[in-house]
């Protein structure tokens, strides 16, 4: 089916702050990922919390690029 302009113009800017958010998420993983790097890191007390916050950046960095394909896909 042909998108309307409107159409459009809506999955772009889906496909857009998609986009951001993925590059949020994404730098948001790195510095973690830097934390977690340093053997210190592990002996924090709230290590557990912070491996489970870490983890949901992962589930929403997936989120954001499943939205971001489907919007994509949607506008070929």
């Amino acid at each position: 089916p042909t998108l309307s302009h409107d159409e459009k113009k809506k999955l772009q800017r889906v496909v857009q702050q998609a986009e951001k958010k993925i590059s949020r998420i994404e730098k948001d993983i790195q510095a973690f990922e830097l934390k977690m790097a340093d053997p210190d890191f592990y002996q924090q007390a709230d290590v557990d919390a912070q491996v489970q916050a870490y983890q949901q950046m992962k589930k929403e960095l997936d989120g954001a690029m499943e939205e971001w394909a489907e919007a994509q896909e949607a506008l070929e």
